[in-house]
């Protein structure tokens, strides 16, 4: 077993591109178990604000895992490093601009992360504000156009096979939308 405890602090000198954060990782590697007891992960950005604790299934990549998870943000371009490292890119654009979203207010995620590193299965609640959607073109050619939205509240999960929505609000002025579904991935 390896314990460790982590206190993450900016450097003296500002990094440019990245974003300064603080927090704690408190945590315990249990190589005969290959997972990590995560007690405490918190990390603080200027904008954003990410919490989790449970059990990470890390040897092999496919072990349980369980854990919950709170995440705030008005900025999603702190992540902009992180999304490029992760190699990700969509229509010519890569890091946060390659996101097919863009946040003027804030986003909000609680809930819990199961399944295993390589086949994640989040669930809980989501909410957004002022925010704008990209919404694909057409089959019939057209563009491509981005939608704004003044609040989102939704409840449901993610996994690699399906998208399902318990119960999602959609506000835009005095009009609003109540929706529910599943996108399945095709096989």
């Amino acid at each position: 077993a390896v314990s460790a405890k982590l206190n993450l602090s900016p450097s003296s000198t500002a990094v440019e591109g990245e974003a300064s954060s603080n927090g704690v990782i408190d945590a315990t590697y249990l190589q005969k178990t290959g997972a990590v007891d995560l007690r405490t992960l918190d990390v603080v950005l200027p904008s954003s604000h990410l919490s989790a604790r449970g059990r990470l299934g890390a040897y092999p990549m496919t072990s349980p895992t369980g854990v919950t998870v709170d995440f705030q943000s008005h900025n999603l371009g702190e992540f902009d490093t992180l999304f490029r490292d992760l190699g990700l890119n969509r229509g010519g654009k890569s890091g946060s601009a390659a996101l097919p979203i863009s946040l003027g207010g804030e986003a909000d995620f609680h809930g819990t992360w199961a399944g295993s590193l390589l086949d994640p299965y989040l669930a809980g609640t989501f909410q957004a504000t002022n925010f704008s959607i990209e919404v694909p073109a057409g089959q019939n050619g057209g563009q491509a156009r981005s939608v704004h939205l003044d609040s989102l509240d939704a409840t449901g999960s993610y996994s690699a096979e399906k998208i399902s929505i318990d119960h999602g609000q959609l506000h835009h002025g005095d009009a609003s939308i109540t929706l529910d579904g599943t996108l399945t991935a095709v096989t």
